[in-house]
């Protein structure tokens, strides 16, 4: 899962409904993912602070290797804070979000968190 120019074992998808969007304008977003394992990983997204009309999905799949935690353990976490470019880390407000829809296949984990904007979001706490 390293970053986004590695080769991973996981995948990403950020559903956003149609009419929730927060700008009035095209905005190029881009999503780095961080982290080696489950219990690592981190999503950011640029540019951060913006929040959704109507709440996002964000699905994720990763791969039973990089599974590292108890999946009865597994938590989702959203970071924010005020002024997303200020870099104080002191900051940064953390909630749990719900997990959704966990399945659990041969080869890979599958689930969706709710997301309420691009921020950033981890299963691990770590940012």
């Amino acid at each position: 899962m390293t970053d986004s120019t590695d080769q991973t074992n996981a995948a990403l998808k950020a559903l956003v409904p149609r009419g929730g969007n927060a700008l009035d304008d095209d905005v190029e977003i881009t999503m780095t993912v961080y982290g080696q394992t489950l219990s690592e990983l981190v999503i950011a997204f640029e540019p951060g602070g913006l929040d959704f009309l109507i709440a996002a999905e964000l699905e994720i799949a990763v791969g039973l290797d990089k599974v590292d935690i108890d999946l009865g353990d597994l938590a989702a976490y959203h970071a924010s804070q005020e002024d997303y470019n200020d870099n104080d880390e002191n900051d940064w407000q953390e909630e749990e979000i719900d997990i959704e829809d966990l399945y659990e296949g041969s080869e890979e984990i599958k689930f969706i968190i709710e997301i309420p904007g691009f921020s950033r979001y981890s299963t691990g706490g770590g940012w």
